[in-house]
């Protein structure tokens, strides 16, 4: 039997939002992160927004992503060693199991519109990493919808 095993790097962006638990933007990053792969990609989203929680002094947080997959490895309890992307689960686990109260849970793409349009614009940004301490103009649309408490169909 032959067996065929492709691993595509394209070129990624990361992009996420802190928002109160009344909806209200925090705070908000995008980040090109190169020719990584989407599953790596999604990975550093979720260890951004992490990273930032805590830094913020959060007690209580709920992180979602669109990519179940993520949301799977972030929720093993044992870190596959050998996985190509170890070192990232590593670091996601550790920050989850700090001193506080952290869900992760998947969400479908279009419940995840404000962070995929940063991820998608970051990867023609010239910085690699931008931190939005308020709402960049692309957001406008999707944050109003939000707002609004707009369904999409998928």
């Amino acid at each position: 039997m032959l067996m065929a095993s492709v691993f595509l790097l394209v070129l990624c962006g990361a992009g996420g939002l802190i928002r109160d638990c009344h909806g209200n933007w925090i705070t908000g990053f995008s980040a090109n992160v190169g020719k990584i792969g989407i599953v790596a990609a999604a990975l550093f989203a979720i260890r951004q927004r992490l990273l930032i929680c805590s830094e913020l002094g959060f007690h209580t947080v709920w992180c979602e992503s669109d990519s179940k997959e993520v949301v799977r490895l972030c929720l093993l309890q044992d870190i596959p060693l050998h996985h190509r992307h170890a070192a990232i689960i590593a670091n996601n686990h550790c920050l989850l199991r700090q001193n506080w109260t952290c869900n992760i849970a998947h969400v479908f793409r279009a419940g995840n519109a404000c962070a995929d349009l940063l991820a998608k614009a970051s990867v023609s940004q010239t910085e690699n990493f931008i931190r939005w301490k308020s709402p960049p103009s692309l957001l406008s649309s999707a944050l109003l919808a939000d707002s609004f408490g707009v369904t999409f169909l998928r």
